[in-house]
């Protein structure tokens, strides 16, 4: 690690910053009003560099961050490469703002700068990429109608000023981040415990067909109870239903009742000089058309509708065969005075023979009721004796199966370990408290629309870069975090450290486990990181230079890039004469 106080050496510096395989970092330390001592800004090399170690450096840096404002230029925003990396980034659940550089490039004669915009909106939308925001902007043209870059200023400031405020948040969704990795990984060894076991069962020989076969016959002796619960519950709703819905008299057969009822009651009108025998000969032929009616109904709702029910059914074949057999004896009463016996004496209104024809209906279903009951018990008598029989049939078709069986409890344990871990894992994910934090980001980018850059006591100058300070007293600067923002821990950590910790002696992602917890222990006062991105001269470091307000970052044609380039406050109180420049050095 090398210092440089008061002065830089400002070739030097771009001499080193370009090295990206001896220079890990360059870290710029500044009294800076919009940011505390516990927010940082990285500037990554260009993620499209063909060197290995800009990529390590710049992946470092995004698992760890805890936003990313991506930039990239007009002609390359819709690039695969753009797509592909901000694609990888929303699938680690990072906040994205996206800044679109050189809008001056846009030629509104050839394309609407509306159709330009909303059709890039619609294609993130299409690729599951939903930034925060989305700014363009141009240092080419300031006046360009569509330049956001003051706005982007404004609002990146306000953001990062209440960075540390969003902690809780940020903390939140990186543990919800690597939780949903440890599921992912979980899932695949669940599949893994899958493709193993049937490769163990094709080596005894056994195909997938047997496999299917062996569960199914496994599933069927567990539902044994079931079944037989099924199918005498389905055979006293489909009689609770007949006994319920049967009707033996519609209108055409209420209507021939009420001639024959009229007959037995003496309302009907005979001649003077009928005779009793008359009247019952005529009693009789009203009669035998009810009976006639009746019967056709009987037929079709009663004995057809049972026999096709109970054809249905699922039931030992001989308590089918004696409830067939029971609903073949059925038949209607024959005899006229069964029927003469529900007619009351007395007045009568004219709907009496609703009454009447509704107590015949009754007495008749209950008939029937009383002649099935029976098989219905005979049915729930044989419950214990089928239940033997079927399991012992099961356990005879499983037979052939023993040595698939043995591989399926070898493998159980396996999966049932992960599937616990899992359960958990899901769990946790389904209570996770960082939901809302692309909002309150949205929110936190209008809260402070004023402060401002760096001092404009620091003087930089091409050959030499001297950072002086007033002897003013700065410590107001030291830590510019809000001070009406109480931050609370929004996501259960020491559960979550519980819930990991009764998995301990699980090999499966024991190392991804362990991984989290110590990560949840680094979490405690950790600095909040922005991460801004992008393809190399896409104008990362010139942003950086916009929101400090000082050409304080080398930027092209003199890039730094190569290098990580970090900007933070000073911790604590700053020295009055004294500002770090930190280059530090990978070792070799």
């Amino acid at each position: 690690m090398s210092h440089f106080e008061n002065e830089i050496p400002w070739d030097k510096l771009q001499e080193m910053a370009v090295d990206g395989a001896g220079i890990e970092e360059v870290a710029l330390t500044l009294p800076v009003p919009f940011l505390s001592n516990k927010v940082t800004i990285a500037d990554t090399p260009g993620m499209d560099s063909t060197d290995p170690t800009h990529g390590k450096y710049t992946a470092n840096q995004l698992i760890t961050t805890d936003a990313i404002i991506y930039v990239t230029d007009y002609n390359h925003v819709r690039s695969q490469t753009n797509v592909e990396f901000l694609r990888q980034i929303q699938r680690e659940n990072k906040p994205i703002i996206i800044v679109i550089n050189q809008i001056d490039k846009h030629n509104e004669s050839e394309l609407s700068f509306s159709i330009f915009y909303h059709g890039l909106k619609d294609m993130l939308q299409r690729y599951g990429i939903h930034p925060v925001a989305i700014y363009t902007t141009t240092s080419r043209d300031e006046s360009h109608k569509h330049n956001q870059l003051p706005l982007f200023v404004q609002q990146i400031r306000s953001w990062l000023y209440e960075g540390q405020s969003l902690i809780a948040d940020a903390n939140a969704r990186m543990v919800e981040s690597a939780v949903s990795s440890l599921r992912e990984r979980l899932l695949a060894d669940r599949d893994q415990v899958t493709i193993r076991m049937r490769e163990a069962m094709k080596n005894e020989g056994y195909h997938q067909e047997d496999h299917q076969r062996y569960f199914a016959l496994v599933k069927a002796g567990q539902e044994i109870e079931q079944q037989l619960d099924q199918e005498i519950s389905a055979l006293v709703h489909t009689l609770q239903q007949f006994y319920k819905q049967t009707n033996l008299f519609p209108h055409d057969t209420t209507s021939a009742a009420n001639d024959w009822w009229q007959v037995v009651d003496g309302s009907y009108k005979f001649g003077l000089f009928a005779g009793k025998k008359k009247k019952l000969e005529v009693e009789q032929q009203y009669f035998d058309k009810m009976i006639h009616l009746m019967n056709e109904r009987y037929e079709s709702e009663i004995r057809f509708y049972l026999l096709q029910q109970f054809s249905k059914l699922e039931m030992p074949e001989r308590v089918r065969d004696d409830l067939i057999q029971q609903v073949e004896q059925l038949h209607l009463p024959e005899s006229i005075e069964w029927y003469r016996a529900f007619v009351t004496t007395g007045e009568k209104s004219n709907q009496y023979i609703y009454q009447l024809t509704k107590e015949i209906n009754q007495a008749i279903i209950q008939d029937i009721k009383r002649s099935i009951e029976p098989i219905v018990e005979q049915l729930r008598s044989l419950y214990p004796e089928r239940k033997r029989q079927l399991e012992q049939q099961n356990q005879q078709d499983l037979q052939p199966f023993q040595r698939l069986n043995e591989l399926q409890q070898s493998f159980m344990e396996e999966e049932q370990t992960i599937q616990s871990q899992l359960n958990t894992v899901q769990q946790r994910l389904q209570t996770s408290a960082a939901a809302h934090y692309e909002e309150k980001i949205e929110q936190a980018l209008t809260a402070h629309p004023d402060l401002s850059g760096v001092d404009a006591s620091i003087v930089v100058n091409d050959s030499n870069a001297v950072f002086q300070e007033d002897a003013r007293d700065r410590e107001q600067i030291a830590d510019v975090s809000s001070e009406s923002v109480q931050v609370k821990p929004l996501f259960a950590l020491d559960s979550l450290r519980g819930d990991l910790a009764t998995f301990q002696d699980v090999l499966f992602e024991k190392n991804e486990r362990n991984n989290i917890v110590a990560f949840i222990d680094r979490l405690e006062n950790r600095p909040t990181s922005v991460v801004v991105a992008g393809a190399f001269s896409a104008g990362k470091s010139t942003f950086i230079n916009a929101l400090l307000q000082r050409e304080l970052m080398p930027s092209s044609p003199h890039p730094t890039t190569a290098s990580l380039t970090t900007v933070s406050a000073p911790s604590g109180r700053t020295d009055q004469n004294k500002f770090v420049f930190e280059l530090r050095q990978e070792r070799t």
